[in-house]
């Protein structure tokens, strides 16, 4: 008497109480958990978190502050190259001077916000977090859609290998459609 509700259940006429039903329960438990964390992961590999964090550090980090500038505009150049339409987006911003400080400054945010989420990767909950407020951020802009998003990550590909050693475009790839997920999230 007394048994926990994990460790006692009626199968058939038997009812069944005892330790190893609930060792059987809570590593049934424990399998349900580990293939929750195994969806993210799946899209998102340790190894391939591991890879874009390193590359992005070689062209990101505080000794490299000086390239972002270029980095970043040079993405936003191979965009409006591909698709001339995104230039609406970025009116508001200075679009039509791509060397206004308005502009620069905004290209160096977008990056910033990507910086935040690929450091972010190792932490489920923070980036999840940190997406869902870009996202809000995303969906109040006129215009904006997922097709975009789409759109950027191809420029990313195109762009971030000239510039960063050590660069896994399946790896990035696979760890870009998770942010780009959480970012688009509700959008149209």
């Amino acid at each position: 008497r007394g048994y926990s509700l994990l460790a006692s259940f009626t199968y058939g006429r038997r009812v069944i109480r005892d330790k190893t039903m609930k060792m059987l329960m809570l590593m049934l438990a424990g399998l349900c958990g580990a293939a929750w964390a195994g969806q993210w992961d799946g899209c998102c590999t340790a190894g391939d978190r591991a890879k874009v964090l390193k590359a992005w550090s070689s062209v990101w980090s505080a000794e490299n502050s000086n390239n972002r500038v270029q980095i970043a505009k040079a993405v936003f150049a191979d965009l409006f190259a591909h698709d001339e339409s995104a230039k609406n987006l970025f009116k508001a911003v200075g679009v039509d001077n791509v060397d206004s400080p308005e502009f620069q400054a905004h290209c160096v945010r977008v990056m910033g916000g990507l910086d935040i989420s690929i450091n972010l990767l190792h932490d489920k909950e923070a980036l999840d977090a940190e997406l869902a407020h870009l996202s809000v951020q995303h969906q109040e802009r006129e215009g904006i859609t997922a097709a975009y998003f789409d759109a950027i990550g191809e420029s990313f590909q195109r762009v971030l290998p000239k510039a960063m050693t050590g660069f896994d475009a399946d790896a990035w790839w696979s760890c870009y459609n998770v942010i780009k997920a959480g970012i688009t999230h509700g959008l149209p």
